[in-house]
């Protein structure tokens, strides 16, 4: 039997027997059958079965069954078998593979590797500074520049209002309150 890609993953042997009576003979015959040809899994096909198995069941290290549960039988097994090899294929060479990741750990390419890991991350990381550094700046910047059209404009409508006194309207927004910060007068 073969997985589907191509890797030979164990054998199933076959028997049937028709005939009305049981005999315990047959799994010996099947097991040194099964043994002489190498195979993983014997199963003997039969409408007499052991009085022990009422559909299938497992003797003497032969499956046996009714011609009705064959195939699903047959399905279940190979399942395990693929299983079975699918977890040899992986252990296969284990040694060898931790003895070549160890090698590979230990090697100047992987140092080489990991200082460009490294390197990189430290660029990254003075990018992120110097722009951080860039836009506080502008932020002060503009901060100051906030702060000087504030006090500007609060200049001017204290002008506005010494020359005109209560004739002068009011601005919604830019009351003259007890002289604050004048950004925190703007956002109330």
């Amino acid at each position: 039997m073969f997985d589907d890609f191509g890797y030979h993953c164990g054998t199933i042997i076959w028997e049937s027997k028709r005939t009305k009576s049981w005999s315990n003979d047959w799994c010996g015959k099947l097991k040194r059958d099964q043994i002489s040809s190498k195979a993983d899994i014997s199963i003997l096909v039969t409408k007499a079965l052991p009085k022990s198995i009422n559909n299938f069941g497992y003797v003497d290290e032969v499956w046996v069954t009714e011609q009705s549960y064959a195939h699903g039988l047959a399905i279940a097994l190979r399942s395990g078998l693929l299983q079975m090899s699918l977890a040899r294929r992986a252990a296969e060479n284990k040694g060898e593979k931790v003895d070549n990741l160890y090698d590979y750990l230990a090697s100047i390419e992987f140092q080489h590797r990991i200082a460009m890991v490294v390197k990189s991350f430290q660029t990254m990381q003075k990018d992120l500074i110097t722009e951080k550094n860039a836009i506080t700046k502008q932020w002060k910047k503009r901060e100051k520049q906030l702060e000087q059209v504030t006090e500007s404009t609060l200049e001017i409508i204290g002008s506005l209002q010494s020359i005109m006194g209560e004739k002068m309207p009011e601005i919604s927004g830019l009351e003259l309150r007890a002289l604050g910060s004048g950004i925190d007068d703007l956002e109330d």
